[in-house]
């Protein structure tokens, strides 16, 4: 019975060769069509995973800025004295280690000096100064060029 089923079924492919051709073609399109589209998928949501991590997206940033009320009403950025309880510790950091463990890979600490304006000769520039911490260079992605 098998060996007449297998007959019969070669015997139909035989009599309607152009319909089994595209029949097979079909399937070759539609299963190759598939990989290249999974495979695009895949490598863009690769790319856009890679470009979301080179801009910090793995990063979490904490600041203290004072909100103050201008003479309009309107809410106002300025730069102000902290208290001591304000500030993050070198204990809070030791603690946010302790806590995360190898999930926590910096902690980058950052204080802005000020604003200031270089002169050499007839040329100026303004530059800011920012002191930071040495995990500062982990956190941010920057090689250290001198000091």
């Amino acid at each position: 019975m098998l060996v007449e089923n297998i007959r019969l079924a070669l015997w139909g492919l035989w009599a309607n060769k152009l319909r089994s051709i595209l029949t097979m073609l079909g399937i070759i399109i539609g299963i190759g069509s598939v990989i290249a589209i999974m495979t695009v998928g895949s490598s863009m949501t690769a790319s856009i995973e890679s470009g979301m991590q080179s801009m910090g997206a793995g990063n979490i940033t904490v600041s203290l800025t004072q909100k103050s009320d201008s003479s309009e009403g309107a809410r106002m950025f300025r730069a102000s004295q902290y208290r001591d309880e304000d500030l993050i510790t070198d204990a809070m950091i030791a603690e946010f280690r302790a806590d995360y463990g190898d999930d926590l890979l910096a902690v980058g600490v950052s204080e802005s000096m000020g604003t200031y304006t270089v002169e050499v000769g007839s040329s100026s520039a303004s530059v800011t100064a920012t002191g930071v911490n040495p995990d500062m260079k982990y956190a941010s992605d920057v090689t250290l060029v001198t000091g």
